[in-house]
């Protein structure tokens, strides 16, 4: 399943609707970046909500500052996905869990020498990175 930008759109206006924030961007996947981000802004600050270009997958991190290429993974209370079928909000436990204890089993050859080049060190920076 592929993720459209406007699907995260529709997330994370439901988001900023529920917390009385606000979002501030959302920005498409791109030939340098496997995830689409949304940043919000509510009470306690600035933050992104990340979906995976390709696979349902969501994550909550720190905002980034322009051209940062760093995600600080992070559970945020208050912000909890109610209604993101089909989505799956990862913890920042299982974001960063040690790639050498990943199950890598389904991943392509093509997908596996990507990560040996890159060297990522946490599931989190093999599913929302900068080099797809």
């Amino acid at each position: 399943m592929r993720s459209e930008p406007r699907e995260l759109s529709r997330i994370a206006l439901a988001v900023a609707l529920r917390t009385g924030g606000r979002v501030l961007s959302v920005e498409a996947a791109d030939a340098g970046r496997s995830f689409h981000a949304a940043r919000l802004r509510r009470r306690g600050g600035e933050f992104e909500i990340l979906a995976h270009a390709l696979l349902p997958l969501l994550a909550l991190a720190e905002a980034r500052g322009d051209g940062d290429m760093t995600l600080a993974f992070r559970d945020l209370q208050g912000v909890e996905p109610t209604g993101w079928t089909p989505y799956r909000l990862l913890s920042a436990d299982e974001l960063g869990t040690p790639i050498d204890r990943a199950d890598l089993g389904e991943l392509s050859a093509g997908e596996l020498e990507q990560i040996r080049y890159w060297g990522p060190g946490t599931v989190g920076e093999v599913l929302f990175n900068f080099w797809d």
